[in-house]
This record gives structure tokens, sequence and C-alpha cells, in this order.
């Protein structure tokens, strides 16, 4: 307001004679947008602008003017001037923006003659419209545990107006815009907002500036555990937000590990060149690690003095020593950020002077020298230093004391030689020969049963002589010997040691008892099928090869339409082969004439007083002479010449042997009952899938009557198997249903017994198909045919739930003599020093749990794992990240390629991941993983590229990151600023 140029007069009229009303219809009862003076952008409603006058004075009106002060952002009025009062123009929003529209009103009039001008703005309200997308969403992607963030976002409507509370907040019309999120409360997490925190869902109301806060609190779990739920208003689309929570809070706890850690405190030689290494964990209050936090390490007596910051995994890696001198160190680690956070280790370079020694011996059990093929024991003293390490070049003595002797005794034990020298592993090994006993059974100081033992002392040092003794038995009677060995006695924490248990048949009662065995073998033409007479031939020659003794005879009987004598007893191996050899397939299946051969040659030709049997096989149903269990009609016409379906019904028709019958009895016409009066077992094979249900009942029935055994070979393959189980079988038993538990649940490290626990071992096993636990059994010497398939056992339940390895009478058995039963298995040594395997609670039992015996003691020596350890505090650094495409200013919308460099000092291996990050998400997803072998100091400036197929990667701007690891080195990140995918124009790099 005021005086036209030129005049001096005060303003006749004031802001109270001059009325501005903003009148809006849009037609909406409900909606009181209009009613509040309020117009709604983009709604198409437009608002009246009236002005009236209201003061005494008459006026002079020249004209009102009406101008829209921000037109080209809010919109224009449709008619700028009026000549009198009252007027009106219509204000329209066209250019759908929210805000305060100015509306200058200009009145020029005149009073008296004297011109004046009145000037007034008035504002029209522009609300936002419904809200229809997420504008803006700012948070942190990544949080320290237990810490707090902040939520922020910003929602446009249509027009791309901030939605805000301007309205209902001048208004108090209605409620602003809310927008819940929602979490899981996973690991205590929790939303909060002004008056609420650690909820699972919160509602926030839009601010007068259009934002939208809430707060998070991440959980005490580390990783990219956390999920928000952001609910907009209906129209705008929901949103998931990943938050990672970092492991990085501050130290709560340390622990420290050593490696070796052996003896109290953990030493190692003082020989200039072994070194400790050692790992300091930091975790924080909650068990997670702390990573990136600095620890300061001091050393005394050596006055070190350095802080090395953690791993993301919460772990500083370094190594101490080595020193030519004995000394006793402390070392105090202290976290920077938490300084009552500390542990002193205490750790020693020891002498490596020899200091103490271990014996053992294998077998502790062994036959007597008068038993065939007995070997005797190898006797093994170890001599260590102060660690436990062996040292070589040292004399050990060894002596026999304390024998008892037995009536039978016919010769001394003998150690050969009396002193060794321990070679590189500390060990001088020297072979005992056991005593023997009387074997001739007519001698008056003859026993069946002779036993003795005696003690082997080992003695070492000078000048003082340390000693070592072990106990050792011998027998010349049916017992079982256990035998363990292991691959390698010295192996590095982590490697895998095959350990075998072998348990032998062994006694000098083997060649006490004879055997005459008589084969009746099947040679009708079906054996051609197959290859089934070729592996018949083979499993039969095996079988000859296991009748060792001298004293066993082999005898056989074949038949095809008729049975035929092949060979008589016979001791002559080389006779038995050249009659198998000869065996021809032709012709039908006389089985009850083959058999009826069979048991006559034992009974007219057998010794007195051995052990006879017969060994019948064959692969079809017999039909020439009928059921040899004599079931069904007899007849005496001979088969030769007559019609054959006579003597093909099975069970129907049989021939009646003359000689077999006593006046009217025909009990010995059943071939079954015949064998089992003059005491000979017989032992049957079904081959093959010819023979029906009625053929392979005789063929049980014929070993079940006898007691003998009924064997099923599918095929050809399984038969040098089963004739050599046979072989075992009618052999003296020396060990019946045999099983053996080794309890690993303690076990002997450094002389020391202490528990083999899962969170704690010492041991572990490793199941591996067809190498651990490995199980087979042979009768004779190693590499003789196997008794059944090798198999493999997975003891892995057994071990994780008791620390044990137990073994059955159905993996074991009845031992045989003469037969080896062997299991291999795989250990690995968690903690370096001596560790004997087998302690106390190792045993094997038999003789249906009579007998026992105890495993010898086995050791191992572990050594550190130097080379998988982390050697010095390693250095590593990524750098130069770069987008060739941004640079370039090529669009990016198939590949991108990234370029780094690497840095890294220490020999431990380097993780490299790579991330990319949609910067509206904020989520770093993983798309790779690599490793890198140290150390990469003597590569100057070692280069990595690596491509990224971002085809189907939404449009927007991403960045990326790299972060390597290493054990022994803080962690190295490196990202890129953001730059474009997919926007079809020049790709940039934006500058924040």
């Amino acid at each position: 307001m005021g005086v036209l140029p030129g005049t001096v007069s005060a303003d006749p009229i004031t802001d109270d004679d001059i009325t501005i009303d903003l009148i809006i219809n849009d037609g909406n009862p409900a909606d009181l947008h209009d009613e509040n003076g309020w117009l709604i952008a983009g709604s198409g409603v437009s608002s009246v602008i009236r002005v009236g006058y209201t003061g005494s004075i008459p006026l002079d009106i020249s004209y009102v003017r009406f101008v829209s002060v921000e037109k080209d952002i809010y919109g224009d009025v449709a008619g700028e001037y009026a000549t009198s009062l009252p007027c009106e123009t219509v204000f329209s929003a066209s250019k759908n923006r929210a805000g305060n529209a100015s509306i200058l009103v200009q009145i020029n009039y005149s009073v008296d003659g004297t011109e004046y001008s009145y000037n007034r703005k008035e504002y029209q309200p522009i609300d936002h419209a419904t809200p229809m997308t997420m504008q803006s969403i700012v948070f942190e992607s990544e949080v320290s545990i237990g810490e707090g963030m902040d939520i922020t976002m910003v929602m446009v409507d249509a027009c791309g107006n901030t939605v805000n509370s301007l309205y209902e907040d001048a208004t108090g019309d209605g409620m602003p815009e809310t927008v819940t999120f929602e979490t899981t409360r996973y690991a205590g997490s929790g939303l909060s907002n002004v008056t609420v925190s650690g909820a699972q869902s919160v509602r926030v109301p839009v601010g007068a500036d259009g934002s939208v806060n809430a707060g998070f609190m991440v959980g005490t779990d580390a990783g990219p555990k956390y999920l928000i739920h952001i609910v907009p208003p209906e129209a705008v689309d929901d949103k998931w937000l990943t938050i990672t929570a970092l492991a990085d809070a501050e130290p709560y706890a340390i622990r420290v590990s050593v490696v070796p850690d052996v003896g109290t405190p953990p030493s190692i030689p003082a020989d200039g060149a072994s070194k400790f290494h050692l790992m300091y964990t930091l975790s924080d209050r909650y068990g997670n690690p702390s990573g990136n936090q600095a620890i300061n390490f001091t050393s005394k007596p050596s006055g070190d003095d350095f802080t090395w910051r953690t791993n993301s995994d919460g772990q500083v890696k370094f190594t101490f020593g080595p020193f030519d001198d004995v000394a006793t160190f402390n070392i105090s680690a202290t976290a920077v950020a938490n300084t009552s956070v500390s542990i002193n280790q205490e750790i020693r370079f020891a002498s490596t002077s020899p200091d103490d020694m271990l014996l053992t011996a294998s077998p502790q059990s062994m036959p007597s020298a008068d038993v065939a093929n007995a070997t005797g024991a190898d006797i093994y003293a170890k001599v260590t230093d102060e660690c436990g390490n062996g040292v070589p070049d040292e004399k050990v003595e060894f002596s026999i004391c304390y024998v008892s002797w037995d009536g039978a005794h016919v010769k001394d034990p003998i150690l050969d030689p009396e002193y060794a020298l321990t070679d590189e592993d500390g060990i001088a090994t020297v072979h005992f020969t056991p005593g023997a006993f009387e074997t001739n059974v007519s001698d008056v100081d003859y026993y069946a049963n002779a036993s003795e033992s005696c003690t082997v002392v080992a003695r070492w040092g000078a000048p003082t002589k340390k000693t070592g003794s072990i106990d050792l038995e011998w027998k010349n009677y049916p017992y079982l010997r256990v035998e363990t060995e292991v691959d390698r006695e010295t192996v590095e924490v982590g490697e895998p040691v095959n350990v075998t248990v072998r348990l032998i048949g062994d006694g000098w009662k083997l060649s006490s008892k004879p055997i005459d065995v008589m084969l009746c073998a099947d040679r009708s033409g079906s054996m051609n099928e197959s290859g089934k007479m070729d592996k018949l031939k083979v499993a039969l020659n095996a079988f000859n090869e296991n009748m060792t003794d001298d004293t066993n005879r082999v005898g056989m009987i074949s038949f095809g339409s008729n049975a035929t004598w092949d060979l008589n007893f016979t001791t002559d191996r080389n006779e038995v082969k050249s009659a198998i050899d000869k065996l021809h397939a032709d012709g039908w299946t006389s089985m009850r004439q083959g058999l009826y051969l069979a048991l006559g040659e034992n009974i007219k030709h057998g010794s007195a007083g051995v052990l006879q049997a017969v060994i019948l096989l064959s692969d079809g149903d017999y039909n020439y002479y009928g059921d040899p269990l004599a079931r069904g009609n007899k007849h005496t016409t001979d088969p030769e010449g007559s019609p054959f379906n006579i003597y093909n019904k099975l069970t129907e028709d049989y021939y009646w042997f003359d000689g077999l019958s006593e006046g009217d009895d025909d009990s010995n016409q059943n071939l079954s009952y015949y064998a089992a009066t003059k005491n000979i077992p017989v032992y049957s094979i079904a081959l093959g899938n010819k023979l029906t249900k009625g053929g392979n009942d005789t063929l049980k029935k014929l070993a079940k009557y006898t007691g003998g055994t009924y064997y099923y070979a599918p095929t050809g393959d399984q038969l040098v198997g089963i004739y050599t189980s046979i072989a075992g079988e009618l052999k003296t038993a020396a060990g019946v249903n045999t099983k053996m538990d080794l309890n690993l649940s303690n076990i002997e490290l450094n002389n020391v017994s202490q528990p083999n626990s899962k969170s704690d071992p010492i041991l572990e096993y490793e199941y591996v198909e067809g190498a651990s636990t490995l199980i087979k059994s042979w009768i004779g010497s190693e590499g003789s045919p196997n008794i059944g398939p090798e198999r493999t056992l997975n003891q892995t339940d057994g071990w994780d739930t008791k620390r044990c390895l137990n073994f059955d009478s159905t993996q074991i058995g009845t031992i045989q003599l003469g037969q080896t039963w062997q299991a291999v298995f795989r250990l690995i040594p968690m903690k370096p020093g001596n560790i004997n395997i087998f302690g106390e609670g190792s045993s094997i039992f038999f003789n249906d749990g009579a007998d026992s015996l105890n495993l010898p003691k086995t050791y191992i020596t572990a050594e550190p794992d130097l080379n998988a350890t982390g050697i010095n505090f390693g250095r590593l650094r990524v750098y130069d990240l770069e987008c060739a495409e941004a640079g370039s200013g090529a669009v990016i919308d198939t590949y991108l390629t990234m370029d780094w460099n690497l840095n890294y000092s220490g020999i431990d291996t380097v993780t490299q991941c790579l991330y990319y990050q949609n910067v509206d998400d904020g989520f770093w997803t993983k798309f790779c993983m690599f490793d890198v072998a140290g150390p990469l100091s003597d590569i100057p400036d070692p280069s990595y590229t690596k491509k990224l197929y971002v085809g189907d990667f939404p449009p927007g701007e991403y960045k990326l990151r790299v972060h390597a690891m290493a054990a022994d080195a803080a962690d190295s990140v490196v990202e890129t600023p953001a730059i474009v995918i997919g926007m079809g124009v020049r790709n940039y790099i934006r500058l924040e």
C-alpha cells in the first residue's frame, strides 16, 4: 500500500477495509480441503479469488490487478484486471505443484482526486496428492553389532510432490500418511520411533519436511541376518531391507591357542629353527568375533612391544622364535579398546638333549618257535627329548628277564641284536624270537597247551641308565594273535595316518588233526555257460592250495550224466591240480550218484581219526539217479538206457543203491542220513539261478542234516571266497565269536592319559569309501584269496557319539587257524606329541567272551603343521579397484570389468570376495570368491580382473567392492564410487 508517486497524504484504506477470499468447491463433501481453502495438486480443481471493499470512504477504482507471482511453478490466474469492487478471478494450479502459490492483488484507486495504490499478497496452499512412489530411502546397510541406525524415507505423489504433513498440521484435519516398519526381532534386534523402542513393528507418520524416520537396533548375531519390511500407503510398493551386523564391536573376551601345545608350559626345542605359532581371538560380549580391533603385545624377557589389528574372524596370528638358547617367555596381549581384556601366555624353548624312552612291541602274544611259520615280535624303544621329539643315534640295550618256564620247554627265547641305535625318528628296533616246546607227542615232556612268558627290559642313557619293560608271551595251542602297525610313525598334525589291526589264528595244533575232503563237482552241460566251469576250476585250485599241511588229503568225484572217480585221496597238490584242470562240462546232473560215490570214498579209504568232509557243488536240479534224500518211489532200473523222465521229478523218484540198506531199513538211501551216521559233513554250494526252490531246498537239507554249511553263489565270481571259507571251517578254530572294541575316548599323549573329546580332540576318525574302515580276511599268506569280499564300514556314528570303533562278531566272527582278519582305518592327529593310539579301553574278546587280549601300545609322533599356520605378521592390501567400462564412458548393459591390485606379505591363503550393490537397496551381494596362495610380496603389484554379467540387472546406480581376508593379516576392503548400469546413456562415476 502507499501513495502514488507525487502524493503526500496517508492511505485512506487499510487491510481491514479489503477482503480477499479464496473460494474452492471440489464437489466432494467428504474432502475438507476445499472448506479449509486448500487445493490438491493435480486434482484439476481451481480456486476463486474474490476481492471486496468494506470501508466507509468512497473510492474511485482505476483498476484491480491479480498477479500469480510464481506462475511458472504453480499456475496462473484466468483474468488479470477488473475495474470495480467487488471483483474476482480464477486461479488454476495447472503446474500440479504442491506448495504455497503467491497471489498479488493490486488496487489502484483515488479519493478526492488523490491517487493511491493498495498491494497485498495472499497464498493459495496446495497439498500433495496421493502417495505413489518412494522417492528415497537412506539407511546403513552395515552396522556394528548391538548398535543402532536411522532409516529415513521420502514419498512423492504422481507429480513428484513430496508427501508431507503440512495440510494436517495447518488445519488439524485428519492424520498425515503413515508408513509401517516391520522386523523379526532376531537376536534382540528391534525398531523404534518417538514413542517406542525394541519393537517388532512401528508406524511412523510423515513429517512437515516429508521425511519418515524410524530407528533400528541390530541384534547380537553377526552377519546379513536382519530383515526390515517397509509398508507404505497402499499405492506405494513395499520394500525389504537387509542389514548386515558387523562383527567389530568392542572386545569383551580374549583367548589364545599355541601350536605346538605340548607340555606345561608349551615347549619346543631351542634348536635355532623351531617356532611357536600363536593365534589370539577377540570376541564381543555376545560371543561374536571382534574384528578390526587393535591388540597390544608385549613379551618378557625379550622386550618386544607391538600392536596389530584383528581380521574379520577377530584373530591375530604370528610366530615367536626361533631361539638357540633355553629360555621361558611370557607374552601379554591386551585389547586397546578395552584394556580389561587381557591374557598372558607362557612358552618355553627347551633343551634338545635326550630325556625319556618309550617301549612297545608288536605282537605281545605270539606262537612258540615250534609252530610252523612262527615269526616272533619286533620290540621298539623310542628315545625322546624334553618335548617328546625322537632323538637319533642313541644306543639302547635290551635283555630278557623273568622267564616263566613250562615243563615242555626245549629252547630259550632270543633277542637279536641285544642293542640298537635309534633311527631318525628316535626308534631303536630289535627282534624277539620266542622259546620252543616239545613237539613229539610220545615224549614225556610233551604238553598240548604249553605257554611261557618273559619280560624284556630296555636300558638307555649315561651315566644314569633309564629303563623300560614290556611283557611277552608265547603258546603252542590255537589262540588269537594281534598285530598293529601304522603306515607312518611321524606325521604332521592334521595329516591322516592309516592304522592296521590284524587278528591272526596261530597254534601248533593245526597239524594234529588231518583232513580228508572229497570234492564233488557238477560238470553237467550247463556248467559251460557264463564261464562257470573255468571259475569253478580257479576256486577248486584255491581250495587245494589252502590244504597246506602234508597230512591233509584231497580227492575228487565229478558228475554229469554219470559220476566218475577223478582222483582218489592224495596229499600231492600237483595231482589234485591236474585232476581239476581236466574237468570238462557235458551231460545231465547225476547229483545222487556223485554224492554216493564221494561218501563211499570217505568211508572206504578215509584215514582213521581224521576230519572227513564232502564239498558238493551244482548249478542245476538233480535228474539222473533221482533224489539224494530218497524221497518218493525207489527204482532199481539202471538209469543207463532208461527213460529220462523216470528220474526227472525231484522228490518223487530215486535210484536204490545196493549195499546201503540193512534188511528192510532203507534209511541210508537218504544220503544226508547216511553221511550224518558216518560223521561226514556235507558242504553244499548252489551256483547260479537255474536251481528251482526244490533243488535249493535239497542242497540246504544235505548241509543242515550233516553238520555242514549251505552256500549260494549268484555267479562264479563268489566261488573262490566260498571254497576258501570252507577250507577255514575245516581247520581248528583259534577264536570263536570274536569281537573287538577300540575305545579311543582317552588317549595317552606324551605319557599322560587325556580325554579325546569331540570339542578338544587328540585324534579324529575319517571314513573313506574303499579305504577306511576297510575289512578283509584270508587264509595263508597275504595276497591269498579273500574269505568273502572286501567291505568298508562307516564308523562315523560310533565315533561321534562315543569316540569308539566297534567290530562285532558278525564283522569278525570265528578266526580259524591260519586265518588273518584285518581292519585298516584312518585317524587324523589333531595335537602334536607322542600319541599311544590304543589305551586300556581297547580290547579283543573271543571264545564267546571267555578270553580276551589287549592291543599293544602303538605310537605315532605328530608334529606341528608349520605350513598351515600363519607365519609372522602378514600385511594385506587391496587397492586401485576400477570399472573399466565406466572409465571409458561405454554404456554398461551386458558385462562390466573389475580391475584391481593386491599385495600380501604373509604365507597363508588370501580369500578375495567380490560384491556388487544396488545403491537403492544398500545390500552387498557376493557373486564371486577365490583364493590366492601367499606370499605375493615378490610380485610387483599383482593385478586381477573379473567380469560381471549385468544384462539382467535393473537399471540404476551400483557400487563394486573387493574384500580380501587372510588368517595372518588384517582385512582390506576397497570400493568404487557409484556407476550407472543399464540406463542407455553414457555412464559416469558419481562423486560424493
